[in-house]
């Protein structure tokens, strides 16, 4: 379900799409929809289907029969995207990040102006996967947190994600720009397997925000100080003043 969070002093034309981390749902982004609507963006959420372990007894097939979270995940994304008339600006979180560069590619990036992803994508899925399982969910026996990374594996899918990436990626336009942040400390995914997702695309206008106490996506909850600056600069940057703004200026 999509919903609705206007800022109550609108001053940007864009809307902020946000796209909620595995586990969540389209309140979780709390903390960042209040902060945006507080810099005047209006925004907008929803829910991605087999986003916790329950689903899983379910077959996740797309539209056009893909198997597989990512491809899922992506339509849900573009849906998301095509609701929204005006030009938009791209907040992924984690895993899904994956889903939001398959949506962004097969739309060519059309009226979407800039990408914020916080936490991925990643490559090297099996050791992100059995990290989850380890810190996340909290199944310490290894007994256990096998068959959770393989299956997330087999159902994510992770065969042939590193070149489906990298294609994905190389239908960007040249200099669209990306700002990815990730943690130093995150348990989950480790920032080289964020790097070797971008690396091969120099075609695009990359930023890098490395926090370096930050953990898994936790940068506006622990590290405001340096997360709050970049990402408002990064938002101003490719965002245009709304009409009413400039009608008073």
């Amino acid at each position: 379900m999509r919903q609705p969070w206007p800022a109550p002093d609108r001053r940007f034309h864009e809307v902020v799409v946000f796209v909620h981390h595995f586990g969540g749902n389209r309140a979780s982004m709390r903390r960042h929809i209040e902060w945006v609507n507080s810099l005047g963006y209006d925004a907008v959420s929803f829910d991605l289907s087999f986003n916790n372990f329950k689903s899983w007894v379910k077959v996740p097939l797309n539209s056009s029969l893909q198997f597989g979270l990512r491809h899922v995940w992506a339509e849900e994304i573009a849906k998301a995207l095509n609701s929204v008339s005006e030009k938009k600006i791209l907040y992924s979180f984690s895993l899904p990040s994956s889903g939001a560069a398959e949506a962004l590619a097969e739309r060519r990036c059309t009226d979407v102006k800039a990408w914020i992803c916080d936490g991925g994508p990643f490559l090297r899925l099996f050791r992100c996967f059995f990290n989850y399982a380890h810190h996340q969910a909290n199944l310490h026996n290894p007994a256990l947190k096998l068959p959770l990374a393989l299956t997330a594996y087999q159902i994510f899918p992770g065969r042939n994600f590193a070149e489906d990436m990298n294609s994905c990626l190389s239908q960007f336009p040249k200099g669209f720009p990306v700002l990815n942040i990730r943690g130093w400390a995150d348990p989950l995914v480790p920032p080289v397997a964020i790097d070797e997702v971008f690396a091969p695309h120099r075609h695009l206008d990359f930023e890098a925000l490395a926090l370096p106490e930050g953990r898994h996506i936790d940068g506006l909850k622990n590290h405001a100080q340096e997360y709050t600056p970049r990402v408002e600069n990064f938002l101003k940057l490719h965002s245009t003043a709304h009409k009413s703004l400039k009608a008073q200026s």
